[in-house]
């Protein structure tokens, strides 16, 4: 493992613990960012649909950053994401409240927001690219799958860090906590960056020559780019929904806040054990079928793992919520190899960048406004959507599959380069 792939996985995780610490601060901003006469739900729900509406800015980070990144070379486009990055989280710990500016807030909020998706669209797809083109060609998808490991300790770190604050009083409406657990996430910004500066070599540099006209390669592409978004859906959703968002459903359930945010970090720490060990064995075995097998496996399980919910026995909801975790990190592991050796390396970063957040904004972005949305309904209605989701997403990477047996022999789309 290089210094420039610790600085990757670095920055990886604080961008995600970032990134998460608005979802688990929800309910205290839907408290402070919106009239107090409005009802809790109604204004919970505006709130993570700020979180969903600022996905749209993140294929457009994707795709223009990515273009920059094929055309120039990778250590410019990191300064430029990483610095939107860290002034936008500063920003996010100085946005007023409803009570100071009134409506006024929720338009700066969603701006702060939007410019945090354009960093975060550049620089985690990116990182897919880097991350599988300077891997050996024995460690094409262990390497790659630390970034999702990474991403999965950014998670866990925000989500640990809420439920001790929430525990000890301190995030309450009137205190500005939250505002100062910003600004620490600008803090360890800027840290990485300067640990990931020193780490990289200026001298070796990789530029190709890409087909920047988008539109051109879509049209050429579209079958392929389209199938790709259908094959993320699935992890997309799955992680948000049983990891991330299963606190929301917890707390629609009678558990506590405390309670729901303990059982939640139990299955975001099944997939950082987990992720490495599939990679490993992804990189030993048939992908394409392992993760076959995992969305069949994921969605019969859900039943049971919802079950499990509703009978309140801490034990086996720790039990069922590890074991989600473990299921769902089979193609959370595979999922960056898999999409970088999609796409002709020329044109691969801006491709990845625009495809992986479209699906996002279609798939990822939805699934916080539909928990909230569905919390009030059936118990297995989240199931039902999960498993058109599951059909969605194996019919995706059955079209993948087929379409890369016959690209790999025409093109080699996944020659291994030199490290850059």
């Amino acid at each position: 493992m290089t210094k420039r792939q610790v600085s990757i996985l670095l920055f990886t995780a604080i961008e995600w613990f970032d990134y998460i610490i608005f979802l688990g601060l929800s309910p205290l901003f839907a408290k402070i960012f919106f009239p107090q006469d409005i009802n809790f739900h109604t204004s919970l729900l505006l709130t993570v649909s700020v979180f969903s509406i600022s996905y749209v800015c993140r294929p457009l980070g994707g795709t223009v950053m990515g273009i920059l990144a094929d055309k120039y070379n990778r250590y410019n486009i990191f300064k430029y994401s990483v610095g939107i990055m860290v002034v936008s989280t500063i920003l996010m710990a100085c946005v007023p409240t409803y009570s100071s500016i009134g409506i006024l807030c929720l338009f700066i909020l969603l701006f702060v927001r939007m410019l945090q998706s354009f960093s975060i669209g550049a620089e985690y797809s990116l990182s897919f690219v880097i991350m599988y083109d300077h891997a050996s060609s024995d460690k094409k998808y262990f390497i790659p799958s630390l970034i999702n490991a990474a991403l999965a300790i950014g998670v866990l770190a925000a989500t640990l860090l809420i439920y001790y604050l929430s525990y000890m009083g301190v995030i309450t409406p009137t205190s500005n906590a939250w505002r100062y657990i910003f600004l620490f996430s600008a803090c360890m910004f800027f840290a990485s960056w300067v640990f990931r500066v020193k780490a990289y070599d200026r001298t070796q540099v990789t530029k190709h020559n890409p087909n920047i006209s988008l539109f051109r390669v879509l049209q050429s592409e579209k079958y392929t780019v389209i199938a790709t978004v259908a094959y993320i859906s699935f992890s997309a959703v799955g992680f948000y929904m049983f990891s991330v968002m299963s606190s929301t459903t917890l707390n629609s359930l009678g558990y506590s806040p405390l309670n729901s945010l303990m059982i939640s970090s139990i299955g975001v720490l099944a997939t950082i054990i987990f992720i490495p060990f599939w990679g490993k064995i992804h990189d030993l075995g048939n992908p394409f079928k392992l993760q076959l097998y995992g969305i069949v496996l994921l969605f019969a399980f859900s039943f049971l793992h919802t079950y499990l919910m509703y009978l309140k026995n801490y034990p086996l909801i720790f039990l069922g919520q590890f074991i989600f975790g473990a299921i769902l990190s089979i193609n959370m592991a595979a999922l960056p190899s898999y999409l970088s050796k999609i796409f002709a390396i020329n044109n691969r970063s801006y491709l990845l960048g625009f495809t992986y957040n479209i699906a996002l904004v279609i798939f990822g972005a939805t699934t916080p406004v539909v928990i909230v949305a569905l919390s009030g309904l059936s118990q297995y209605m989240h199931i039902i959507y999960f498993g058109v989701i599951c059909i969605i997403s194996a019919l995706g990477i059955c079209k993948l599959e087929g379409g890369l047996e016959i690209k790999d022999i025409s093109s080699n789309r996944s020659n291994h380069i030199q490290p850059i």
